[in-house]
């Protein structure tokens, strides 16, 4: 009888130990499924907050507007007249560099608001049929940093024109 008692036990254990195992591998999977939504969750969440920050870049457009002799420190200087808008978000410190390798700064703006026009004035520098870089670097509503770059070519045709492109970042 003592035998069959622990044969039984010895069963009986084995059960056991079985529906523990199954209930352990059943949490193990339902581990996996929520270690995976979580990750789904994550990703989802970073791709708010990239939206959020493209959503505080300011959108610049840069717009010829004529190029006339002006005096500059009592020297004739050939002047292009550019408008600036900002139709995208507040940005300040703004910095206006023109050239390739060598910038050199040609103006300086505290502030970009939405939706308004500034003056971009350039003395000398656009040469016919040569590219230039004009670069806006800038201070994003929540502190950081941006760049946002146009190239202008210069060109006659019965007239001086100057055309604009921006560049694109990838």
């Amino acid at each position: 009888v003592a035998f069959f008692w622990l044969v039984l036990g010895y069963v009986q254990q084995g059960r056991e130990l079985k529906l523990s195992s199954q209930a352990l591998s059943t949490q193990a999977e339902e581990l996996r499924a929520s270690v995976a939504q979580q990750i789904e969750l994550v990703k989802a969440t970073n791709r708010t907050l990239e939206n959020y920050e493209n959503s505080l870049d300011p959108l610049l457009q840069l717009r010829f507007i004529e190029v006339f002799e002006a005096f500059n420190e009592c020297e004739a200087v050939e002047r292009h007249r550019f408008s600036v808008v900002n139709s995208g978000a507040y940005c300040e410190k703004v910095e206006v560099r023109v050239g390739g390798e060598v910038e050199s700064l040609v103006a300086v703006f505290s502030s970009l608001v939405v939706n308004a026009e500034v003056e971009l004035n350039i003395d000398d520098v656009l040469i016919e049929n040569e590219l230039l870089s004009i670069r806006f670097s800038y201070f994003k509503a929540n502190g950081k940093s941006g760049v946002q770059e146009f190239e202008v070519r210069k060109n006659w045709d019965e007239g001086w024109w100057v055309a604009v492109n921006k560049k694109i970042n990838s």
